[in-house]
């Protein structure tokens, strides 16, 4: 940038010249062209008004021959039946109208009969003013049926005026005619009477259309023809003969005149309006308009130079004003913007040592309340804060460090809660077991422990609902419940309810925990698991056969007090892999808002036969952070492997129950829970809950609605009939898929109350106000849900809704 813009003052004086250097340049730009436009529009109207008075001259002259023909209309009706007195009301019809230079009536062919079949008698006046017959009924070269005038009368159905044409066989002149059709009482065709009025008659001296000098008209025909052209007006010539071929573009494309073309083509199209055009050497202003009842335009060519002759010195004196004016404003400018400014110089420094991190520096004071006054109160204010500010940042500062220390001790101490090294009996080396954990936060809810007694290896992994300190409290309590019931039960249903009991007691967060207790016989492969809403783990054989393992359902911990849990026993052959995992895993989400899944993990675990269970873990991990690709945890993710006595050739005795049932993969959908009270504030948790169902099953947004509206109404049924006036109660809602099957539990522990037959039927037909409270509901549920179902099970009030997902 030059020096001369390197100060403020500087560019402050040089915006301001050049503001109003360009508002003057636009004031004159905007004088110039007002004043040629004022002075093109006057002279437009001008033009305009002369142009309306030759067409009003003209059109009047139209109206007494349309009015002549129709005076003559009762007199040709009196005389019809008479065919040879046609003649005679013809000449009187001549003798009224003596611009009428002929007339005539023609009969449809037919009309008559005999000698008369054609008929056509046309009365005009001659050279010398008297009237002339002739009979054109026969004439076989004129053809008067087959003449343009006889024919527009009879196709349009009324009085039309014809082009400008030369009457061969007729009248002999260059005429306009105009043709009137006649009908009987049927509106059946008579005849054709036509009028015809002479050109010359039309046109006025093309001097009076004059208003400057050097100025032109002309006049074309609806066709296009030239009546009065460019070149005879200006001399005192009559118009070219229209019939023997005046067509505008022919003519002035002869006379090397192209420019007039557009301005011809519009007035053609019967556009009236002014504008600007090159002709005959010079611009020029063309006014044109048509005379409508003929479909005639009328064009007047002015010269613009006899217009805009003062408009150039005028302007050449207002920009040398400017021009001086601007020097002289320039000087001034710099002056003043230079002693405003001053002061901000002083502002400037102390501005400086502000930002250096002396707050205390003294601001300048000004006597005058203008606007550098009050920026040097913004800076005081802000010298204020940043004192504030700054002492409060350290603060904070230092309270933030303190929770960071104490959460990575928090997550320091969770971790030694979790087993880092496994470590069985050396008589079961070939047992290997392998877990890993990832939180989301610095603390999490997940958890995994085991427990080796005699020959039994007790196992647990479980996850708390919800995330961070909370969760993680949660999570101690529950691995330290696991480890006293485990050191005292046997199975893996004495474990899980030993810890609900506990827990619930306990539990006054309203929070609930899912988990999979096992518990492995190392000698014979025997294998116990009590789910208690948790994922159900993947089992991959030897083979590289995976799927997943099928469980009996239980609620999460800490739901229902008294619940009992139910155990599945499997016996594993040599060589088979357990995975047991958290939700971290199948719902980790990568950038498209795509899910891991169960499909997935499987399909990666069958690819993973002969691996030991830390190798398996490790291409998990690998597998979920590629699919995550830098995406941020969502949620904690625990892994824990376990493979049973790897390349032992043992065969044992299978049990009664199937040893692992695959699951069909239209059932692959996890089992899941939802636990509120009966605070209608817990809706809401309901429609998330219901939003994630729904995802995992690919279902429509139809039926996502369907379902939020039918499970709410079931869920506020329950808090309104179920625990009275009893507050902070539970309410559970399991769902699972069968099939193309949504299944929905609502369960509550509340009053016995079953509300598909206890409900008071619904009115329908009544109006709304006098109808008796409920039914409605229950009748919303089930028209939304394809299978409704109640039953008292265990002191529990239980409702059974199912949906179908697809059609």
């Amino acid at each position: 940038m030059p020096k001369i813009f390197a100060s403020l003052r500087s560019r402050l004086t040089f915006y301001l010249l050049f503001s109003v250097g360009a508002v003057a340049t636009i004031v004159i730009g905007v004088t110039y062209r007002g004043m040629s436009l004022d002075l093109e529009d006057k002279t437009g109207r001008y033009a305009t008004l002369l142009l309306t008075n030759m067409r009003g001259k003209t059109e009047g002259r139209l109206r007494q021959i349309e009015s002549a023909v129709y005076q003559f209309l009762p007199e040709w009706q009196e005389y019809i039946d008479r065919p040879d007195s046609m003649e005679m009301l013809l000449e009187r019809m001549l003798a009224r109208t003596p611009h009428v230079v002929g007339s005539g009536i023609s009969f449809r062919p037919g009309y008559y009969s005999g000698d008369k079949a054609r008929y056509m008698v046309y009365v005009y006046r001659g050279p010398e003013g008297l009237l002339r017959s002739v009979d054109l009924s026969n004439d076989m070269v004129y053809d008067y049926p087959n003449q343009f005038w006889f024919r527009n009368a009879v196709n349009y159905g009324r009085g039309m005026w014809s082009e400008p044409f030369f009457d061969k066989g007729g009248c002999n002149y260059e005429i306009v005619t105009y043709s009137l059709p006649l009908y009987d009482d049927q509106m059946k065709l008579i005849a054709v009477c036509t009028a015809d009025l002479l050109i010359n008659a039309l046109q006025q001296r093309p001097e009076d259309m004059r208003p400057y000098p050097g100025s032109y008209s002309f006049i074309l025909s609806g066709k296009g023809n030239f009546v009065i052209t460019p070149d005879t007006a200006t001399s005192n010539h009559h118009h070219a003969k229209i019939s023997t071929g005046g067509h505008y573009r022919s003519y002035l494309e002869a006379q090397g005149n192209r420019t007039l073309i557009p301005i011809c083509e519009k007035m053609v199209n019967g556009m009236a309006q002014s504008e600007v055009v090159n002709s005959f050497g010079s611009k020029m202003i063309a006014t044109y308009a048509p005379v409508e009842r003929m479909g005639w335009s009328v064009c007047t060519l002015i010269p613009y130079d006899s217009i805009s002759e003062d408009l150039g010195q005028m302007t050449f004196k207002l920009l040398m004003w400017i021009v001086f004016s601007l020097l002289v404003l320039g000087t001034l400018s710099y002056y003043i913007v230079q002693r405003s400014l001053r002061p901000l110089g002083v502002l400037q420094e102390a501005a400086l040592k502000i930002a250096q991190g002396d707050f205390d520096v003294e601001l300048p004071r000004r006597k005058r309340r203008d606007e550098i006054s009050s920026l040097r109160d913004s800076f005081a204010s802000m010298q204020r804060s940043l004192k504030r500010y700054t002492k409060r940042l350290t603060e904070e500062t230092r309270k933030q460090q303190a929770v960071e220390s104490e959460l990575c001790l928090a997550k320091e101490i969770q971790n030694k809660q979790l087993v880092t090294k496994f470590i069985l009996p050396e008589k079961y080396s070939d047992v290997q077991l392998q877990a890993k954990l990832k939180t989301a936060q610095e603390v999490g809810g997940d958890f995994y422990d085991y427990m080796v007694r005699d020959k039994y290896l007790i196992f647990a992994v479980g996850d708390v609902a919800g995330k961070g300190v909370p969760a993680a409290l949660l999570m101690s309590v529950t691995l330290t419940l696991f480890r006293v019931a485990a050191a005292r039960c046997d199975s893996p249903e004495e474990i899980v309810c030993k810890m609900n009991s506990d827990f619930f007691l306990s539990n006054e967060t309203g929070l609930f925990v899912t988990m999979l207790c096992g518990v492995l016989n190392m000698d014979t492969g025997e294998l116990a698991i009590c789910s208690a809403g948790h994922n159900p783990p993947m089992r991959l054989l030897p083979e590289g056969v995976c799927m997943m393992l099928n469980l009996e359902p239980n609620f999460p911990l800490a739901v229902f007090e008294d619940y009992d849990y139910k155990c599945d026993r499997f016996s594993l052959a040599p060589g088979t892999l357990l995975l047991f995992y958290t939700d971290g895993l199948t719902e980790a989400m990568n950038d498209q808002q795509c899910q891991f899944g169960e499909e997935r993990a499987l399909k990666i675990l069958s690819g993973c036969g002969g691996l030991s269970a830390d190798d398996l873990l490790s291409t998990l991990e690998t597998e979920v952070s590629a699919f995550t690709a830098g995406v941020p945890q969502s949620d904690d993710l625990t892994l824990l492997a376990i493979k049973y006595k790897e390349g032992s050739a043992e065969v044992r005795k299978p049990v009664a129950r199937p040893v692992f049932t695959p699951v069909p993969e239209e059932q692959q959908v996890m089992t899941d829970y939802l636990c509120i009270t009966n605070d209608l504030n817990d809706i809401s948790q309901l429609h998330d809950f219901v939003e994630k169902i729904c995802v995992q099953a690919n279902v429509d947004s139809s039926r996502t609605f369907q379902l939020n509206m039918a499970l709410e109404e079931a869920v506020v049924n329950v808090m309104n009939y179920a625990y009275a006036e009893a507050q902070g109660q539970p309410i559970l809602l399991e769902t699972r898929r069968e099939g193309d099957m949504l299944v929905f539990n609502l369960i509550d522990q509340g009053a016995a109350f079953n509300p598909l037959a206890e409900a008071p039927e619904a009115d329908t037909h009544s109006e709304a106000e006098d109808r008796p409270v409920g039914g409605l509901g229950v009748l919303l549920v089930r028209q939304l849900m394809d299978e409704v179902s109640y039953e008292r099970r265990e002191e529990k009030n239980i409702l059974c809704m199912k949906k179908k997902i697809s059609d």
